[in-house]
């Protein structure tokens, strides 16, 4: 059951911290989203950094 749980960690490490570095890379289809929702051009490097702050967060023991 550990190594279920630091694969699962693994994995969903790299989902959000590809995610985060497309939003805070300008990703042109990220951009485009997040324009089609009118929301500002500083959104999408915020919810970048958000997206990372978690990855971190998922090997934090506290915050995990």
């Amino acid at each position: 059951m550990k190594y279920a749980v630091w694969i699962a960690s693994g994995l969903l490490t790299l989902a959000f911290v590809g995610s985060g570095f497309a939003k805070l890379m300008g990703v042109p289809e990220v951009l485009v989203a997040f324009e089609t929702l009118g929301l500002p051009g500083w959104f999408p490097a915020f919810v970048g950094l958000c997206y990372i702050a978690g990855a971190v967060g998922l090997w934090i023991p506290k915050l995990a």
